[in-house]
This record gives C-alpha cells, sequence and structure tokens, in this order.
C-alpha cells in the first residue's frame, strides 16, 4: 500500500518562480535557472511512492534537497508545482484542522535543532505532547514509559537534555 506519493513535484525558492518553472519544463538545468531568475530549484519534477513498511533513505549532500523533500510530506512547504499525497489525501486540499490532525496522527519530523525544553526531563519532554493532545496522566505515563523504553532511554528518563549526546535528543525529539 502506497503511503506517501509524490506526482511530478518541483520545488523553487525566490526569484521568479513562474519563469522558472517554464525553464524547467524546456529543460533547463538548475544552474542555468538560477543565473537567469535567481531562482533556487530545490527539487525538479520528483514522482516517488513510498509504501508501507518500508525502509526509506533520503541521502545526499548538503543543499541537495534532503529537508526540503521532507517538509514537502509534512506540508511544512507547498510544491510549487506537482502533489503530494498521503494515504491517497492530497495534502494540498486539506484544511487547518486537517492539517493539523496529519501532522499530530500521521507524520512525525525529528528536526536537526531538537527543539527540547532544557529546564523539563527526558520524560517530561515526552509527555509534554501528549498534555497538549489532551490524554490523562495515567495514559500519559503508559505511552511515554513505552517509547523511553524502546528508543533505549530508561536509564536517562529524569535527565535533563544538556546531560544527553546529541542522538538521544534525537530520540527524546
Amino acid at each position: 500500500m502506497t503511503l506517501i506519493h509524490f506526482d511530478k513535484v518541483t520545488k523553487v525558492f525566490s526569484g521568479n518562480s513562474k519563469k522558472a518553472l517554464t525553464l524547467l519544463n524546456r529543460g533547463a538545468t538548475s544552474r542555468e535557472i538560477q543565473k537567469q531568475t535567481g531562482t533556487i530549484v530545490a527539487l525538479a519534477n520528483a514522482s516517488i511512492d513510498i509504501f508501507a513498511g518500508e525502509v526509506f533513505v533520503v541521502m545526499g549532500l548538503s543543499g541537495s534537497g534532503k529537508s526540503t523533500f521532507l517538509r514537502l510530506i509534512n506540508s511544512l512547504l507547498r510544491p510549487s508545482s506537482g502533489d503530494v499525497f498521503i494515504d491517497s489525501i492530497n495534502i494540498a486540499g486539506l484544511s487547518v484542522k486537517g492539517l493539523r490532525d496529519l501532522r499530530r496522527n500521521r507524520i512525525s519530523m525529528i528536526f536537526q535543532s531538537f527543539a527540547l525544553f532544557p529546564h523539563r526531563t527526558v520524560y517530561e519532554n515526552i509527555c509534554f505532547g501528549l498534555d497538549i493532545q489532551g490524554y490523562g496522566c495515567e495514559e500519559s505515563h503508559s505511552i511515554v514509559t513505552k517509547w523511553i523504553k524502546r528508543v533505549g532511554l530508561e536509564s536517562f528518563s529524569s535527565a535533563l537534555p544538556n546531560q544527553l549526546s546529541g542522538g538521544m535528543q534525537q530520540r527524546v525529539g
């Protein structure tokens, strides 16, 4: 089953995006487009399917579009052209509430800067998101405990973020 589907997705930044898209459709390279329009082509006509249960790796050099690709999936960015589907739903058509529900329940993203509360423990940082979603203390406790164990941080549940390595902070985030 296809979970994520990109259909000819292009994302351009700055400059003259309309002219950039026209040039791209005529076969111009990213460099040519940047030189002529000042527009950066981050992703060009990407079509891809990611299936349920599949391990999918996004790999590339700095500035090659990895973060842009991921931000298009969770709609932190909108495509300049093309469509992104999650569970066969075109996310461009989602309402603000629908997008919020998608991000709460279907898609997660760990950012490079972890955005952990420095004054809260590992346990409290994980619990924060559940509190916002209205989970009760008892239910939150069982969920937090399960995830702390799953990511191998049982002995760090009372630690503050500055007491953790970068990789450990990512697991909390």
